[in-house]
């Protein structure tokens, strides 16, 4: 390349030329149709009160509780799940929940349930019964059930081996603390903020 070539391609003899011509964005239709959602999110905003609010929310957390598909006894316990408290004699009096597993009369299909009932004996303290010489094996817990009607069930007490790794698990005699035992727990732990406040 010469100096005069050189000279040629300064900016002031660029700027003289045609500029790059810009490309212009292509726009495609929607397909399809909106879904539930988007309508629901373009619609207009509803002002309501933080008491209104609160209500519908409260309605809306019903709602998902009897779809099963969020359980505040489930989010309060107060250790993590798979890491629960020692089976032992410290759980006597206390109301658990158990997971138990039932075949549905129906379809044949196992089907779990949580049942509340209430530790009445620990198996390091206590004998299965009177005949018996050796203590149950650690985590063994006695466990009332109350008579339920609509299963024509009555009152039982049946020896069931609870482990710490099942705590508050969605797994067969996974177990955790029943909802009473949550809100005896909220209130002291109120009482609590209350005096030191």
């Amino acid at each position: 390349m010469n100096l005069a070539t050189r000279k040629d391609c300064s900016a002031s003899a660029l700027a003289d030329e045609c500029p790059t011509p810009q490309l212009k964005r292509k726009t495609f239709k929607a397909l399809g149709t909106p879904t539930v959602q988007c309508d629901a999110l373009s619609n207009d905003r509803i002002e309501c009160s933080q008491e209104d609010l609160l209500a519908a929310a409260q309605r809306r957390r019903e709602e998902l509780e009897v779809a099963g598909e969020i359980d505040w006894v489930s989010d309060r316990q107060p250790h993590p799940t798979g890491q629960g408290p020692t089976p032992d004699i410290m759980l006597l009096g206390k109301k658990l929940e158990v997971r138990w597993r039932y075949t549905s009369t129906t379809t044949g299909l196992p089907v779990y349930m949580w049942c509340e009932g209430e530790v009445v004996a620990d198996g390091e303290k206590d004998k299965a019964s009177a005949r018996c010489k050796k203590l149950l094996p650690a985590g063994a817990l006695r466990i009332k059930w109350a008579a339920d009607a609509d299963f024509e069930e009555e009152e039982s007490y049946v020896w069931s081996i609870l482990r710490p790794c099942n705590f508050n698990k969605d797994v067969n005699m996974g177990w955790r603390f029943a909802a009473c035992e949550i809100r005896k727990t909220a209130a002291v732990t109120g009482k609590r903020k209350q005096r030191n406040a």
